[in-house]
């Protein structure tokens, strides 16, 4: 993916490659680098594990809320408060 993501073709791409491309181009050079460190570490550890392999045209709203279940036990409610759960529904409704 070539730096940029075009929503026609979204039967090509995973949500791997929709979320990283999302970070680079969109994301990392608009957000401080502490904002970016931790949209990094959360894509890293629950999006593409958990939603990685997954067409983006596949994906479905109960799968993202099956993410935020999951990751709701994990984070705590101070990080939630302070970075709210912005990288899935930012990266997955830009572009």
């Amino acid at each position: 993916m070539a730096g940029e993501l075009d929503i026609v073709r979204s039967e090509e791409y995973t949500v791997g490659e929709w979320v990283q491309t999302w970070f680079e181009v969109y994301a990392k050079p608009n957000i401080r680098p502490s904002t970016a460190s931790y949209y990094k570490g959360f894509i890293d550890h629950h999006i593409l594990p958990e939603l990685g392999d997954i067409k983006l045209n596949k994906l479905t709203a109960r799968t993202i809320q099956k993410l935020y279940k999951t990751t709701s036990k994990t984070t705590s409610e101070s990080v939630k408060r302070r970075k709210g759960r912005i990288p899935a529904s930012a990266a997955l409704t830009s572009g």
